[in-house]
């Protein structure tokens, strides 16, 4: 089974894809940590091998700001969660429905989503209920950046919306949401619904971002 997750702009509300996030996050609290996971999840100490970025985004710069995405998460406190370069690594495997279809690990991908969508990420369950592979897809409709200052007008922050994805890879279920989210750079990295001009302020990990993976992993 295969679940799918991404993330969002601010003005997407009409879209479908926000209904169901929207539906799908309701039962949680408003600032829970405990319950945002997946009852599946990657198997202790887990490792995530690092695919190839394709598309136009084959480029050094792309290629740091997914490692510096993971090593947000590689770096917290009290977790085993690690991320490493794949022995098999091919730029040849392009866009997948299925996460099952990857070869290792996480695997990073482009498609074309339309506007309403920045990222969305894929996992693969087995028969023991752990995830063994995952997918990160990015939206090719719109503009990247990818260096480490702020974007321009109308630009994407890749390392951020990396740092998000990447958080549902490890099996980070949905959102957080309420005072943990507000439009200030303190807004958590699983939050929801980013605006362009905001997704830059999700490279870094608040308290419940790393509480919630330190207490699974």
């Amino acid at each position: 089974m295969q679940k799918i997750r991404g993330i969002l702009p601010e003005l997407a509300a009409g879209s479908l894809f926000f209904v169901l996030a929207l539906l799908l996050s309701s039962s949680f609290a408003a600032n829970a940590h405990t319950n945002v996971y997946l009852d599946k999840l990657w198997e202790s100490d887990p490792t995530l091998y690092r695919g190839y970025l394709t598309g136009d985004l084959i480029t050094e710069e792309a290629r740091a700001s997914m490692y510096r995405a993971d090593d947000a998460w590689d770096s917290v406190s009290n977790s085993t969660f690690d991320f490493i370069d794949s022995s098999y690594q091919s730029n040849s495997v392009h866009y997948t429905g299925n996460a099952c279809g990857v070869p290792l690990g996480v695997w990073y991908l482009q498609r074309s989503f339309g506007n309403s969508y920045y990222a969305s990420t894929g996992r693969c369950h087995d028969d023991t209920s752990y995830i063994t592979r995952s997918t990160v897809t990015f939206n090719t409709d719109r503009t990247w950046y990818t260096g480490t200052g702020t974007p321009s007008n109308g630009q994407s922050d890749l390392w951020g919306i990396a740092t998000h994805e990447l958080g549902h890879a490890s099996g980070f279920s949905e959102h957080l949401t309420g005072n943990l989210c507000p439009a200030t750079a303190a807004r958590h990295t699983m939050c929801r619904n980013w605006s362009w001009n905001q997704t830059y302020w999700a490279r870094s990990l608040e308290e419940h971002d790393e509480d919630s993976i330190a207490e699974v992993y």
